[in-house]
């Protein structure tokens, strides 16, 4: 169980001493620094610093300074605490983990993920954690936030593939667990957002929608063959 001073146990399973030692001053860090902060669906903003850090741990090495910078993530960003004081206290790289996850005025979702693959896999990582773990406590949101979330997301990392030269492309139909949308209404934002963005993509050749059941295919089949429909009927 998580405490002031302590981080919850599963962040800091398996790793070396040393390390737990940097997870344990990180958490002091984040905890006194996000205190009384919660985000716009009402959760304690330390609930999403967890989640971060937990999705690195699920996702990424063993790795005291990973962790350390999910867990500092949003400090620079959203607190008083100054870059300075990070790179003093947790080192160089931790720094500039957290300086590339830290948004900047009038960046978009895609300008933010792209000046993080840049910082490398480690920052890039880190990015697509934070990502995750908003798209998992999306639900909160309001309908139209949730929306253009999901939508930015979507077309954020169809960007990044492409960058990537990657042939294909799959993403999980979160959006009718998480995001607590009406089947419908996903299909919709997603097919929507992947027919907008395909026509600037040369090396993707394959989107997959992973569907929960023969419903789900039916109305994604149906909304597919109406936007379709539509866009040759503009153009």
């Amino acid at each position: 169980m998580a405490s002031a001073h302590d981080p919850p146990p599963d962040l800091t399973a398996g790793l070396s001493e040393e390390d737990v030692s940097l997870a344990r001053e990180a958490w002091g860090v984040a905890v006194s620094a996000h205190e009384g902060q919660v985000r716009n669906d009402g959760a304690r903003v330390i609930y999403h610093v967890v989640g971060v850090a937990r999705n690195t741990r699920e996702f990424g090495p063993p790795d005291g300074e990973l962790l350390a910078a999910a867990l500092l993530h949003d400090v620079v960003e959203n607190t008083p605490v100054p870059p300075a004081e990070v790179a003093e206290r947790f080192g160089a790289r931790v720094a500039a983990l957290v300086d590339a996850v830290t948004n900047r005025a009038g960046e978009d979702a895609r300008a933010s993920a792209l000046r993080a693959r840049d910082a490398g896999e480690d920052a890039l990582l880190l990015r697509l954690c934070d990502r995750l773990d908003g798209i998992r406590s999306a639900s909160g949101r309001p309908p139209e936030k949730r929306r253009k979330f999901l939508d930015a997301s979507r077309a954020t990392h169809l960007r990044l593939a492409e960058e990537h030269r990657l042939a294909s492309v799959v993403f999980p139909a979160v959006s009718t667990g998480v995001f607590g949308y009406p089947v419908a209404d996903a299909a919709e934002v997603a097919i929507k957002t992947i027919l907008e963005t395909i026509p600037n993509l040369k090396h993707i050749n394959l989107v997959r929608l992973v569907l929960y059941s023969d419903r789900d295919l039916e109305i994604h089949e149906s909304v597919f063959a109406r936007l379709l429909q539509n866009l040759y009927r503009r153009s």
